[in-house]
């Protein structure tokens, strides 16, 4: 690991003395240093706007009396940065200042050398070497937890076409074979006395649209374990789709916008946007009362952004996403985790009575629209 150093001073003569000191310390380091030097307080500035630094040995006389003010502004600029204030001897009432101000050292310029150098380098060292292995440790966390999550996706989608295929197979036929059935059933009692029919045939008629019902119940759950339509139409056909039927017998309208990037997306964006999608409508037809419901898809720069917004009753958001147990009931949880696997963010918001809005930001590189 190497760390780089920004000696920082006006007065050259003392930028000189950096340097000498910085050239005796080399020997005395177990790790490599990369020096630069900043001669004015808008160089100093600059380099910590880009984080070019690690440490900055910043002289007293670079601000005087508004160093502290001058820290603070290196700190909004990186919060990473260490900062070792180099103050003259008549200056050390401001030390207590430069400290809260989040300096990690102070030092009387006057007593620097290369072991007091070296100390305060070794010791940020290892704390840069700490840090380090925590991001790494909580890199390699995140990549488990991604990857058990998209196993699991995986295994839930697969599960689900496995129930639709057990559907299409075996329950769906056998109602459909029921209805010939009972439509045989009904011509045969036509044969028979008009007596008997007629008090038989109404039974049947019954029996017969509480079979459709069920027929197209258990179609209706097909297409939403397995969308066919995804694959056979693509995504906006598809989600179009999912909020009519989910929405129009609640009397609420589905309008979609967007959506001309959406044939070139990968199959598990698609299939994960389509799901996203899919939660979001759910929502709206369980808790919203809403009367409309807008869905937009488009990019912008570099994310691939898709809308659910509806005009029903709404909420208090701010509440609402502090509370485990109603994440969990609008399956805002889910939505999370799905978009965790491609590496986006969703945001919930939502005032009583104005309705909510879902928006999922997805990475997204591909050529796709522009809005």
């Amino acid at each position: 690991m190497t760390i780089r150093i920004l000696l920082a001073a006006e007065d050259q003569a003392f930028l000189t003395l950096l340097d000498r000191v910085m050239a005796a310390t080399r020997p005395l380091l177990a790790f490599d240093v990369d020096v630069q030097h900043a001669s004015t307080r808008a160089a100093v500035c600059a380099r910590a706007e880009s984080r070019a630094d690690d440490i900055i040995l910043l002289d007293w006389g670079m601000a005087d009396a508004d160093t502290p003010d001058l820290i603070e502004y290196l700190f909004r600029c990186d919060a990473n940065l260490r900062v070792v204030a180099l103050l003259p001897q008549d200056s050390v009432q401001y030390r207590s200042r430069v400290w809260a101000a989040g300096a990690c050292a102070s030092i009387p310029r006057e007593h620097m050398d290369q072991e007091w150098l070296a100390s305060i380098l070794c010791v940020v060292h290892r704390a840069m070497a700490r840090e380090a292995r925590l991001r790494n440790n909580m890199d390699q966390l995140i990549r488990d937890r991604n990857l058990h999550l998209r196993r699991m996706m995986e295994i839930q989608e697969e599960c689900r076409r496995r129930v639709a295929r057990d559907l299409h197979d075996e329950v769906s036929q056998s109602l459909t074979a029921a209805l010939v059935q009972l439509d045989t059933v009904t011509a045969l009692l036509h044969q028979q006395t008009e007596q008997a029919a007629a008090q038989i045939t109404p039974q049947i008629g019954g029996l017969r649209t509480t079979l459709s019902r069920l027929h197209e119940e258990v179609q209706r759950v097909l297409l939403d374990l397995r969308p066919v339509l995804l694959e056979q139409k693509g995504l906006m056909a598809a989600l179009a789709w999912y909020g009519n039927e989910r929405l129009r017998p609640l009397g609420c309208a589905v309008h979609l916008s967007g959506g001309d990037c959406a044939p070139d997306l990968p199959d598990d964006v698609r299939l994960t946007l389509y799901r996203i999608g899919q939660e979001s409508l759910s929502n709206v037809a369980r808790h919203a009362a809403a009367r409309n419901v807008w869905l937009d898809l488009h990019c912008t720069g570099d994310e691939l952004v898709l809308t659910v917004r509806d005009d029903g009753r709404g909420f208090v958001a701010k509440e609402f996403a502090q509370d485990d147990s109603s994440l969990r009931g609008v399956g805002l949880l889910g939505l999370q985790e799905r978009t965790w696997l491609l590496n986006g963010m969703v945001t919930l918001t939502s005032t009583p009575g104005c309705g909510a809005t879902v928006e999922v930001r997805i990475p997204y590189t591909g050529a796709c629209c522009t809005s």
